[in-house]
């Protein structure tokens, strides 16, 4: 797991209560969607930058780490990017490679990768 730096911009950080743990964010949208999860299904289990995928970009090593792994009641599991709709346009051809590597990631492991 990565861990969260501390903000040298006007972003949000911080952690987020869950049933008994905190789980971390870097924006108010992040910590608008564990606040979501945790009201559609209160027995959800979330982690924050719960892996790093390292891919090759061409010949270009790189890695990416999505934003959360929630691992719903009913045993579903997703990695989930949580992306503002306007920085995910601005930024949609340096971010899909990532985003190709998590959801094969995802496939693999029997479960889904989805941008919230």
């Amino acid at each position: 797991m990565r861990r969260i730096p501390l903000s040298r911009r006007s972003h949000i950080t911080g952690f987020r209560p869950v049933d008994g743990e905190a789980v971390e964010h870097e924006s108010a949208l992040e910590r608008d969607f564990v606040l979501l999860v945790n009201f559609l299904d209160a027995c959800a289990v979330i982690a924050s930058q719960p892996i790093t995928i390292e891919f090759q970009d061409g010949a270009q090593p790189r890695r990416y780490t999505p934003d959360f792994l929630v691992v719903w009641s009913d045993g579903r599991t997703e990695l989930v990017e949580v992306k503002y709709r306007v920085d995910l346009r601005a930024q949609w051809v340096r971010l899909r490679p990532g985003f190709v590597a998590a959801r094969a990631r995802a496939r693999e492991n029997g479960g889904r990768f989805r941008i919230a």
